[in-house]
């Protein structure tokens, strides 16, 4: 798990604020203390605060990772990370969302820039969904419509447009 934190975190440290690199490196701290054995009230502190935060950053990360793969379950994510699907559940309920809500926004984010970029103009819609992860079409024409008020065809014929 610290690997996989700082791993991510490096990857990604040019792009964090001075608040949010100072909440990554206390992150560290928190595994590095879990790692060498820490007892009691700070053993639970660094539980609470630094195991919780990187794992579900790496929870995220893996999903972003498997986003276009149709049969991403919270059964195997929880699997792969040895933790309950329960686990999983509450560490998104702690951040305000649920782990469909997460999968789903960010599906639909992955559509709408896949039907913006000129490069794919020519795939079909159902390709562009089946790209995002949906196996289901209809149900992404009315999850998209109702994320973005607009149909897929319209992000793309208004990305044309302005192209």
């Amino acid at each position: 798990m610290y690997l996989r934190y700082y791993d991510l975190a490096h990857a990604y440290a040019d792009k964090l604020a001075p608040a949010e690199l100072d909440a990554v490196s206390q992150h560290l701290f928190d595994l590095a203390v879990l790692m060498f054995g820490a007892r009691g009230d700070v053993a639970e502190e660094a539980r609470m605060r630094g195991l919780a935060a990187a794992r579900f950053e790496t929870l995220k990360s893996d999903i972003l990772m498997q986003l276009g793969n149709p049969a991403l379950s919270l059964t195997d994510l929880a699997a792969a990370h040895r933790v309950s699907p329960r686990t999983i559940q509450l560490l998104f309920e702690q951040a305000g969302i649920t782990y469909s809500g997460f999968v789903l926004e960010q599906r639909l984010l992955r559509a709408e820039r896949l039907l913006r970029n000129p490069n794919l103009r020519t795939r079909k819609i159902i390709e562009i969904a089946h790209l995002a992860g949906f196996h289901d079409v209809s149900y992404f024409h009315r999850a998209f419509r109702r994320r973005f008020g607009r149909t897929p065809d319209d992000v793309r014929k208004l990305a044309g447009d302005v192209g």
